[in-house]
């Protein structure tokens, strides 16, 4: 059975969370590179509010049934950014890394449940969260940048979950091309891949 938050708990310290990154494989490092050095404070960056959307992707680790559930939802996202860049994965740390640091500064996760956009399939994600972004970057001239910065630091002490990993994801542009009845096909194959 696959985990599902409850929208009205709090986001737990042993939670994975996870930053959707958009863009192709040209962004990742080296196959032997043992972090995440390749993130950039873009991939963090919000400039629409003073929060950070995030995806919960399991209560003690990556839980591929959620990522499974997540992966057309993100390749349809995909598919609505200004600058088109197909869905490549999750860059992820345990809560407790944001919420309870050993120093630094702590940042609140709150659950953010997405519901569905009329009959527009893949518009709902009961596993939304948003980052808040502390009041002590208010004082920067500009606080959502260094707001991403930060987050970036941390992310890249994390993991990364491809969507070639977990098998499920679907690519923004075949979305776009083949329409969302035939991506959804494509992930359904994807479920069943050996």
């Amino acid at each position: 059975m696959v985990w599902k938050p409850d929208p009205d708990a709090p986001v737990a310290t042993n939670e994975r969370i996870g930053r959707r990154i958009f863009g192709g494989a040209e962004l990742r490092g080296a196959s032997d590179q043992p972090n995440l050095a390749w993130l950039k404070a873009t991939h963090f960056h919000e400039k629409r509010a003073p929060i950070v959307s995030v995806d919960r992707l399991g209560k003690t680790g990556v839980d591929k049934q959620v990522t499974r559930y997540l992966s057309p939802r993100c390749g349809f996202a995909a598919t609505r950014l200004r600058e088109r860049k197909p869905f490549a994965g999750w860059a992820h740390v345990q809560a407790k890394a944001l919420m309870a640091p050993v120093k630094g500064q702590s940042i609140s996760i709150s659950p953010a449940e997405v519901k569905q956009e009329g009959e527009q399939p893949f518009t709902d994600n009961p596993y939304h969260a948003h980052i808040i972004r502390p009041q002590p970057f208010e004082h920067f001239e500009d606080p959502a940048w260094m707001m991403a910065v930060f987050l970036q630091t941390i992310f890249e002490a994390g993991s990364f979950e491809s969507v070639e990993e977990q098998g499920a994801g679907i690519a923004s542009d075949k979305a776009e091309a083949q329409g969302v009845f035939a991506a959804v096909v494509n992930w359904l194959r994807g479920l069943f891949k050996t």
